[in-house]
């Protein structure tokens, strides 16, 4: 018997899950399934009503039960899975946590026919398969109601990350590069894509958390239905340029050539998403739920994740830079507070524990890092 949470589950734990696993539990998973929880619970307290959760690809089930026994205001739940043997064990474990049938309904129904027949039904869509979201985004869409936070899973990473140029340019659109930062910027392909597919049929998707943790992102936004707001958030719309010389990267809708320090082409990845990968007033709300219930490691997380929400420009991998630099990789506490001494914001990242964030320009980065390598 495991338990997670306040679910108790009858399952073995399988290292490495695959998808030809029958039906498994993923312990490496759970930082995530806490910062779940607390994103569900600062998102009920502020819709302030009973909440309708759909875990469409639930597995054994454990996160949509989490959700039902951890969020009060969570009033309903439905658990689906294709896969019979895994419907067999969410069934299980519906009755091993004594949840009332009436607020549990479990489902062996593919995930998009599930979503489109029950239409508007749901506050909450939690969506987790093995690779891309993209084949269930459409239904989740159709799925969830005004002003829904949806949750959405991708662990095809290597393909934004500039892996697969190709795959990505055919899958999301954009050809992507492997920079210092490629989990960034695939992080950001990702939530570009959402909203330009629910752009596309008149919702609105505003990101309101998003991370990259080991092998796979976590995505979290409201979905308006409303097509004057999709546009504000196309209007956001730019490039992500980069040098492979002397690692300078910017955000913008102009077009950029020309380095402006080593004066080298620049090459671009766009259009995606310009603004705020994650919302810093909602994820400052998630770190406060996430340490009353005691999930510290993922009340640093989300932590780290309102610090990163104030900078835009994409973080710098300090041993990078101090390769082309050549100077020793300073002190990142030393360095983080140089950056602020100058009167630059700057913070550790939860994308590298090499990297950085700062809005200084690369030439003040440089003169920082050369006074504390010293």
């Amino acid at each position: 018997m495991l338990y997670e949470g306040k679910v108790a589950l009858n399952i073995e734990v399988e290292e490495i899950p695959t998808r030809n696993s029958r039906v498994f539990y993923n312990p490496h998973m759970r930082l995530s399934r806490d910062l779940s929880v607390g994103v569900v619970a600062v998102y009920a307290k502020r819709v302030n009503q009973p909440l309708t959760i759909c875990d469409a690809l639930s597995g054994c089930g454990v996160r949509g039960l989490r959700y039902g026994l951890e969020v009060p205001q969570v009033n309903r739940v439905v658990l689906n899975d294709v896969n019979p043997h895994a419907y067999e064990k969410l069934c299980e474990h519906i009755e091993l946590n004594k949840c009332s049938t009436e607020r549990y309904s479990a489902y062996c129904e593919d995930a998009n026919v599930l979503l489109h027949r029950m239409r508007n039904q749901f506050d909450v869509i939690d969506i987790d398969p093995f690779g891309s979201f993209l084949p269930f985004l459409d239904a989740a869409l159709d799925g969830i109601r005004w002003g829904g936070l949806l949750c959405l899973v991708a662990t095809d990473t290597a393909v934004p990350c500039g892996v697969y140029p190709r795959t990505c340019r055919r899958h999301y659109g954009v050809t992507s590069l492997q920079t210092s930062y490629r989990h960034e910027l695939a992080l950001r392909i990702y939530v570009s894509t959402v909203i330009q597919r629910s752009a596309q049929l008149d919702y609105a998707f505003r990101p309101v958390m998003s991370l990259f943790q080991q092998h796979y992102v976590r995505l979290f936004g409201i979905v308006i239905p409303k097509a004057y707001e999709a546009d504000k958030l196309l209007d956001e719309f730019g490039f992500v340029y980069h040098c492979f010389r002397c690692e300078f990267r910017t955000l913008s809708k102009r077009p950029l050539h020309e380095c402006p320090y080593c004066l080298r082409v620049m090459r671009r990845v766009g259009p995606v998403w310009l603004g705020a990968l994650t919302d810093g007033e909602f994820a400052r709300d998630v770190v406060d739920e996430l340490k009353r219930r005691d999930y510290q490691d993922a009340a640093r997380l989300a932590g780290l994740l309102a610090d990163e929400s104030k900078i835009l420009t994409p973080f710098y991998d300090i041993h990078a830079l101090a390769s082309i630099w050549d100077v020793s990789p300073p002190s990142m506490v030393r360095l983080l507070m140089e950056l602020e001494d100058r009167g630059y914001r700057a913070t550790r990242t939860h994308f590298s524990g090499i990297g950085i964030k700062t809005d200084a320009p690369l030439d003040e980065l440089r003169k920082a890092m050369m006074k504390v390598a010293q």
